[in-house]
C-alpha cells in the first residue's frame, strides 16, 4: 500500500514537473522571444562581424566604434539585398510556371482527365443510356471550366505581372 501511495505521489510530482515547464517553454515561445529576438540577432551579428571589425580597425588605424559601424550597414545591406533578389526570382519563377498553366494542362491534366472520363464511360455503358449521355455532357463541361479557369488565371496573372 505504501509503494502504491508512493508511486502515486511521484506521478503527481513528474505531471506537475512536466506542466511548469510546459508552461514556462509556451510563455516564452508565446510572449518573451517576440520581445527578446531583435536582441538575439544583434548578438549573433555582433559575434559574426566582431573579428572583421578588429582586423579592419588594426590594419587601417580606425576606430572601432566607426568601422564596426561601417561593417554592420553592410552587412545588411547584403543581407537585404540577398533577401529581395531571392524573393524577385521566386515570384518570377511562379509567375513563369502560372503563365504556362494552359500548356502544362493541355499536356499532362487533359489527358488524365479524358482518361479518367473514358474509364468511366466504360463503367457506364451497360447502364441507361440516359446516364450514358449524362456522363459525355459532364465530361464536355467539365474539361471547358477547368480550361476557361486555367487560361482565365495565366491571363490574369499575365496581366498583374505587366
Amino acid at each position: 500500500m505504501d509503494g502504491d501511495l508512493e508511486h502515486r505521489k511521484s506521478f503527481i510530482i513528474n505531471t506537475a514537473y512536466f506542466a511548469i515547464i510546459a508552461a514556462i517553454y509556451f510563455v516564452c515561445c508565446r510572449y518573451v522571444i517576440y520581445k527578446v529576438m531583435p536582441f538575439l540577432i544583434a548578438a549573433i551579428v555582433m559575434l559574426l562581424l566582431r573579428r572583421p571589425t578588429d582586423f579592419v580597425s588594426k590594419k587601417l588605424h580606425i576606430p572601432r566604434k566607426g568601422v564596426a559601424a561601417i561593417l554592420v550597414l553592410l552587412f545588411y545591406a547584403i543581407i537585404g539585398s540577398a533577401i529581395t533578389f531571392a524573393i524577385i526570382r521566386i515570384v518570377m519563377i511562379i509567375i513563369d510556371y502560372i503563365t504556362r498553366l494552359p500548356d502544362i494542362y493541355s499536356r499532362h491534366f487533359a489527358p488524365l482527365i479524358q482518361e479518367y472520363f473514358d474509364w468511366y464511360q466504360g463503367k457506364v455503358s451497360g447502364l441507361n443510356p440516359e446516364y450514358q449521355s449524362y456522363v459525355a455532357t459532364l465530361e464536355s463541361e467539365v474539361m471547358q471550366k477547368v480550361y476557361q479557369f486555367v487560361s482565365y488565371l495565366s491571363s490574369w496573372v499575365i496581366s498583374f505581372s505587366r
